[in-house]
């Protein structure tokens, strides 16, 4: 799912989705994934900063 996320975010064999690269990141996040979690709290960091 992680993985997945990364060719979403970068377009690399699929079509460039940042929307639906968060939604695996979100996914492999909540499974455990220990990176993408990382990754979502800095996201939610970052939003929080600009929000």
């Amino acid at each position: 799912m992680h993985n997945l996320a990364k060719l979403y975010f970068q377009g690399i064999g699929v079509p460039q989705d940042e929307n639906t690269g968060l939604m695996w990141l979100a996914k492999a996040a909540a499974h455990g994934h220990v990176i993408a979690e990382q990754q979502m709290a800095a996201l939610m960091q970052r939003a929080k900063a600009e929000g």
